[in-house]
């Protein structure tokens, strides 16, 4: 029987008396995916959108200058963003279980720490004790509670990754758009000091709930990738293997998977990674320098431009917006960049769109003088988030260009590198051409160049990868649909079910031996010299020639 979470696999029988294997009734996956939602929920005190309500205060209260402050934020951030790709790594190694409960105890003592922050009567001592705070906070909040629950969910779903994903980044700005007004409330009625220990409270509270609830990956439980199920064609395969001692069905095939991947060239750019990569970090990057800077000043551009005696109210009209646009465009983002994040048209295309509203939203602000168009600007923002976090922030751009589960943290901590270096430079180029030039509106236009460049790079990409599949596709004639709707199942011997997803992600270069080829890939993987079995039973093997890993 069927059991809450399930086994790999249980069985039902046909009507030839046969076993069919049938996936659990709730997937544990979409439990681990509750306490990540939590997890980047809860570290919101850290955000540049929710500091922008403790930066008049510091100011205030320390007697900083808008460049002293925009200067120690940029030195801790940037200084914090080199130690992401150290723990992408160390997610790769001890993966979201240890990695998540770590993170969220750091992050609740960084914020008492910070709670009870003094202004010291030596002026050097204030600076190098606003950088070590600003340094634990970014690097962990923008970091670490970031790229953690991120790569998690990764190594939960794969066929269903881009609505794991949605679901993740929706609930996560659905609920940070509720925070934004009682945030406001409390550092405007009580104090900034009160927020940060709140926040403090729930990540204590938080860190033995993943503690207790979180797994690394769905086969250390004896699971599989989005609930599925080990297909009849290999289970003789995992029999034979699980007798020499290896493991359970779950573990044995993640691991066949994990080899498989490697052997695909899934993993590898920049110290191991693919260079085709870079023009994601770069977007990365920009896209830091424009928002971190423009969300650290936000409440002081919008009085520099005359918002707030136009009647702009920050929360309300501004982040309230933004984060609900976030929440309403990332499920449809999230699910056709899972379906079709493969395509170059639609990746570029996605970073293209994305960089162009980056550029004109930019613009906006320096107009931004009514509610009317507080309300636009945030729309727009919006969209922008809706696009970009589930693209870069969460990996789907990263996933679509092969990187696998088992790289997956490292590619992640490489993309916090250059988006917490952007945030960290946006406040100072912000912060210091407001004291030179006593505005930020110059700021503004200047930092809307590059997003309008990357715009035009991507564009020129997408169009040129559309032309170019159109060109093959002439020259090699399309494939029956017949064809490619049979290649697209797997056999069994109870009838057809789709197939794994890892498989599918593995063989999709090659969508048509998704038959024959990855069933003795992972026969081969797990140690089995007969791979015979899957070949005669799937449907396409008489069709498609075998392939050698």
């Amino acid at each position: 029987m069927t059991q809450a979470f399930g086994k790999v696999h249980d069985h039902d029988d046909n009507d030839d008396g046969k076993a069919i294997a049938k996936p659990p009734r709730l997937f544990y996956g979409w439990v681990v995916l509750v306490i990540c939602i939590l997890c980047k929920v809860f570290k919101c005190q850290g955000q540049n959108n929710f500091m922008a309500y403790t930066v008049p205060h510091l100011l205030e209260e320390f007697g900083l200058s808008h460049s002293e402050l925009g200067a120690i934020f940029t030195v801790a951030t940037v200084s914090a963003g080199f130690v992401q790709p150290h723990m992408g790594k160390a997610f790769d190694r001890y993966k979201g279980r240890r990695c998540m409960v770590a993170a969220q105890l750091a992050l609740a003592f960084t914020l008492l720490n910070f709670a009870a922050w003094r202004k010291p009567s030596w002026r050097p001592f204030l600076y190098v004790q606003a950088v070590l705070l600003f340094f634990f906070l970014r690097a962990l909040a923008l970091g670490a509670c970031e790229t953690f629950p991120n790569a998690t969910v990764q190594q939960w779903f794969v066929t269903r990754r881009g609505e794991a994903m949605a679901v993740l980044n929706t609930a996560t700005g659905l609920c940070h758009a509720a925070l934004a007004p009682v945030v406001y409330h409390l550092v405007g009625d009580y104090s900034w000091r009160t927020c940060f220990v709140a926040g403090a409270c729930a990540n204590l509270v938080l860190a033995p709930l993943s503690l207790l609830v979180v797994r690394g990956s769905p086969e250390c439980m004896g699971l599989l990738p989005d609930g599925d199920v080990v297909p009849d064609c290999l289970e003789t395969d995992v029999g034979n293997a699980k007798k020499k001692g290896g493991g359970s069905e779950g573990q044995l095939v993640g691991k066949a998977v994990q080899e498989v991947e490697e052997d695909r060239g899934g993993a590898g750019w920049l110290g191991g990674h693919d260079p085709a990569i870079i023009p994601c970090l770069v977007f990365g990057f920009v896209w830091g320098v424009v928002f971190g800077g423009c969300d650290f000043y936000m409440v002081e551009i919008i009085e520099d431009v005359g918002g707030l005696e136009g009647g702009v109210n920050v929360p309300q009209h501004i982040f309230m917006p933004l984060s609900f646009f976030v929440g309403l465009v990332t499920p449809p983002v999230s699910i056709v960049m899972g379906r079709f994040g493969e395509n170059p048209a639609v990746l570029c295309g996605f970073l293209s769109l994305c960089a162009l509203m980056i550029s004109a939203s930019n613009i906006l602000l320096t107009v931004c003088t009514t509610p009317l168009l507080g309300l636009l600007y945030g729309t727009v923002r919006g969209f922008v988030g809706g696009i970009a976090q589930p693209m870069l922030s969460s990996g789907l751009a990263y996933a679509a260009m092969g990187v696998g589960r088992d790289r997956i943290g490292s590619v992640l901590g490489l993309n916090q590198l250059m988006t917490l270096c952007g945030t960290g430079l946006g406040p100072m180029v912000y912060g210091t051409y407001r004291d030179v030039a006593g505005t930020y509106r110059g700021s503004l236009v200047m930092t809307a160049i590059p997003p309008f460049m990357l715009s035009v790079f991507f564009g020129c990409k997408a169009v040129r990868s559309v032309l170019s599949a159109r060109g093959l596709a002439v020259a090699a004639g399309a494939p029956a649909e017949d064809e490619e709707e049979e290649a697209a199942c797997v056999a069994t011997e109870g009838g057809t079910v789709k197939p794994l997803r890892f498989i599918v992600e593995i063989a999709r270069v090659q969508p048509a031996v998704l038959g024959a080829a990855e069933g003795s890939a992972i026969a081969a993987a797990l140690g089995d010299d007969d791979d015979e079995d899957c070949a005669e039973d799937s449907p396409t093997a008489a069709k498609t020639p075998k392939k050698s890993r």
